[in-house]
């Protein structure tokens, strides 16, 4: 007992000197890739907590840390805690913590070795290369089973920072402290149409039908019709679209405000997504999310896309209901 309290007197000595040191690190997955938006908490032997989130690039730091010694903890979606206990921070100095995240087993999938989506969403073969395929109209044929590659987008196509209003950016960071403990998909029900990782596109003149064993059909009418006036509200919302060009644009209203968006934020009734579906070339297609929700955003953002063709994959059947373990399983707090 006569030690604890030496060394927790020793800490406030440390406090009151008014030194300060600096924290900071990189956060990436168990890909190396870098994980942004992760939650890092630094928390005293008082607990006392100073915290940082992680950037584009994966970086993080907490200035003006007392010195001392502080458990750190870092939480990400679809990741498993990084806890590291007994890390020193000395006065004027920087110290240095790296994390690496893994994956949440999602139980949804079943409880075998099959990859997780996000895992998944890094892998696959090499895109084939050769010109834009073409539908009986003469416009791009999106056809295709596609995925995310590996690293996801390069930089400059990384999506630009949401600006969500209080309320908003408050369940974001209660849904980030419980580890996501609260994710649709992990009940069974959809996640949300702004963040597939991967989907098979059927595409005919008329229509687009967007598949996903863990998301519900999607249909795009491309038959030059109109939202309805009266729209019921549902996961996927109405979508509509046309050409300009090359490029699919692809309009869609009609959410029942129950999915997320990107990054775990909410989403309202009054969702509105617009997209722009551009095939560069066989094997690599783009695609531009604009997200406008007025009571969830200050201002509409955009988001960008670019997916692989991977000829070699298909769909697997995925029945959630009969292998649903993971609630039970969730990490959150």
């Amino acid at each position: 007992m006569r030690i604890v309290t030496f060394f927790l007197l020793s800490s406030a000595v440390f406090a009151q000197t008014g030194q300060t040191g600096m924290l900071s690190g990189k956060i990436a997955d168990e890909f190396d890739e870098p994980v942004s938006g992760a939650s890092v908490q630094a928390k005293d032997a008082a607990g006392k907590q100073f915290k940082a989130t992680s950037t584009a690039t994966g970086e993080y730091t907490i200035d003006k840390l007392p010195s001392g010694v502080y458990e750190v903890t870092v939480t990400a979606l679809t990741m498993k805690n990084f806890v590291k206990k007994d890390v020193n921070v000395s006065g004027t100095e920087t110290s240095r913590l790296d994390a690496k995240l893994v994956q949440a087993s999602l139980g949804t999938l079943g409880e075998d070795d099959r990859l997780t989506t996000a895992a998944y969403s890094r892998l696959g073969s090499t895109p084939p290369s050769g010109p834009v395929p073409r539908l009986i109209d003469g416009k791009p044929d999106l056809s295709g089973f596609w995925v995310q590659p590996q690293g996801g987008p390069p930089p400059e196509a990384r999506p630009e920072r949401a600006e969500p209003l209080p309320w908003a950016e408050a369940i974001q960071r209660e849904r980030r402290t419980s580890n996501i403990r609260d994710m649709p998909a992990a009940r069974c029900l959809p996640f949300s149409i702004t963040d597939r990782r991967h989907g098979k596109f059927v595409h005919t003149p008329s229509l687009l039908v967007i598949l996903d064993s863990e998301e519900p059909p999607r249909q795009i009418f491309l038959d030059g019709r109109e939202h309805p006036r009266e729209l019921n509200p549902t996961w996927q919302g109405d979508s509509v679209g046309h050409w300009e060009g090359d490029t699919l644009m692809v309009d869609s209203v009609g959410f029942n405000g129950l999915a997320w968006t990107f990054d775990a934020l909410p989403s309202t009734e009054m969702l509105h997504v617009v997209e722009r579906y551009h095939r560069t070339d066989l094997g690599h297609l783009e695609i531009e999310i604009q997200i406008e929700d007025p009571p969830v955003f200050r201002k509409p953002w955009t988001q960008k896309r670019i997916y692989n063709l991977d000829p070699k994959e298909d769909l697997e059947e995925n029945i959630c209901t009969e292998n649903n373990k993971d609630p039970e399983h969730m990490v959150g707090k």
